[in-house]
């Protein structure tokens, strides 16, 4: 990757591919929404995160505006067994890439995350409905309940993938609000003028 000036630098992959993090605790990747979907970090992510028993607890990834592929996600998250709180922002994500976190199909996927939060994202709605509920009614003693779900600027998509309108009263986002009185759900939907 060549910077403004015409020198060699080296690519987001190149640095993730070659960084050693067994004792990592936390990982912020941000800033990668100028690429538009060029950037697909997942591979050299899980690469350097799950070479070895990771120890990461929270992980904050923004993708670039990137549809994600959900075996890559599936790969990356199935290597982070400790993983607490998870944000996946600027991405597009559809029911594969949702149910990488839905208990009822992955119980071996990030047991103990009790955060999760998607900003600016497209993702959607039946899906996330039911990984949230996956999530929180399953709690045993292997596994942690989901305690916070956050979705800021999210764009809900439907099964075929076409935009729902912007509506903050939704049945099933009443529904979870409802169902879950006690856990911190924080919900902000934009229309067709938002990212």
């Amino acid at each position: 990757m060549l910077d403004n000036s015409g020198k060699h630098r080296r690519s987001p992959q190149d640095v993730l591919l070659k960084l050693q993090s067994p004792n990592l605790d936390y990982l912020s990747i941000a800033g990668y929404r100028g690429f538009n979907g060029r950037l697909n970090m997942l591979p050299a992510l899980s690469s350097c995160l799950c070479s070895s028993t990771s120890k990461l607890r929270k992980l904050y990834v923004e993708l670039g505006n990137l549809y994600v592929p959900a075996h890559q996600l599936y790969t990356l998250l199935r290597g982070l067994p400790k993983l607490r709180d998870l944000t996946i922002g600027w991405s597009k994500l559809d029911d594969d890439g949702i149910e990488v976190v839905n208990r009822n199909l992955n119980p071996e996927t990030c047991p103990h995350l009790t955060e999760l939060s998607y900003l600016p994202c497209f993702i959607p709605l039946v899906a996330v409905d039911k990984m949230v509920r996956s999530r929180v009614e399953l709690s045993t003693g292997n596994f942690n309940s989901l305690q916070k779900f956050n979705v800021a600027s999210g764009r809900w998509v439907d099964e075929d993938g076409d935009l729902l309108p912007e509506e903050a009263d939704h049945p099933a986002l009443e529904a979870l609000e409802k169902d879950y009185p006690s856990m911190d759900i924080y919900l902000h939907v934009v229309g067709d003028d938002g990212w």
